[in-house]
Formats: structure tokens, C-alpha cells, sequence
């Protein structure tokens, strides 16, 4: 173990780029290895390449430099892609309990309990008041 620690001082060591490059190299070599094209595993190994340059890399400021455009970049697109889950799918726990609205008004959208009165209930939106029959 104090020699993987001697080796690794100066330098960068693992970061969220050099992570993402290894699971998508991993991923690139699973699907070369299930569907028999060579190109996706040479894609692999040429990721798997470029994620260990990264972590056993002395450059510390160009990695760093480089790392924050990845995380620059992949943070928006990370938060789209949980929203839209959420969207799909996000509220499987309450899903058999509440009901989710719209407002018409102010576009909020509203928890309702299901299965409580009526058939047609009346939903009041708490942020602009706007009155909606559902």
C-alpha cells in the first residue's frame, strides 16, 4: 500500500471526468462485446486509455482545467436528464395516494389526495388562488 501512495504522489489521481471516461469505456466494450463490432471495443480501450493518462497524470492544472469543463458542461445536462425522469416517473411513492395537477394559471404544479370526495373536486392553487374543477 506505501508504494501505490509513493507512486501516486505529484499526481492528478481519480476525478469525476476521469470516472466518467472509465464507465463509458466499460459500457463501449459491453456493447462491442454483445453486438461483435470491433469498433466499439476499440473505443473502449481508447477511453479506458485516456482515463487512466488522467488519473496517473503529473499535469495537475491542465487535468484540473479539464475537469471543470466536464463538470461545467455535464452539471445542466445531468439536471435535465433527473428532471425528466422525475417527470416520467418521480413520484411512484405517492403515486397510489395523490393525484398531480397543473395550475392553468401559474403552471405549479399541485398534490391532491386521491380517492377523497366527490368525483369532480374542486383544487385550489395555493400560490395564485386560481380555482380549478378536476
Amino acid at each position: 500500500m506505501k508504494r501505490i501512495q509513493r507512486f501516486m504522489v505529484g499526481r492528478h489521481g481519480a476525478d469525476q471526468l476521469s470516472a466518467f471516461l472509465l464507465i463509458m469505456s466499460i459500457l463501449a466494450m459491453w456493447i462491442g462485446r454483445m453486438t461483435g463490432v470491433s469498433l466499439f471495443m476499440l473505443i473502449g480501450y481508447l477511453l479506458m486509455g485516456i482515463g487512466f493518462y488522467r488519473i496517473f497524470s503529473k499535469d495537475m492544472m491542465s487535468r484540473r482545467r479539464e475537469n471543470s469543463e466536464f463538470l461545467r458542461r455535464s452539471i445542466p445536462v445531468k439536471n435535465k436528464l433527473k428532471h425528466w425522469v422525475e417527470s416520467i416517473g418521480g413520484n411512484t411513492k405517492q403515486a397510489h395516494s395523490h393525484r398531480y395537477y397543473v395550475c392553468t394559471k401559474c403552471h405549479k404544479q399541485l398534490r391532491v389526495p386521491q380517492n377523497k370526495g366527490k368525483k369532480v373536486i374542486k383544487v385550489v392553487c395555493p400560490a395564485c388562488r386560481n380555482q380549478m374543477k378536476k
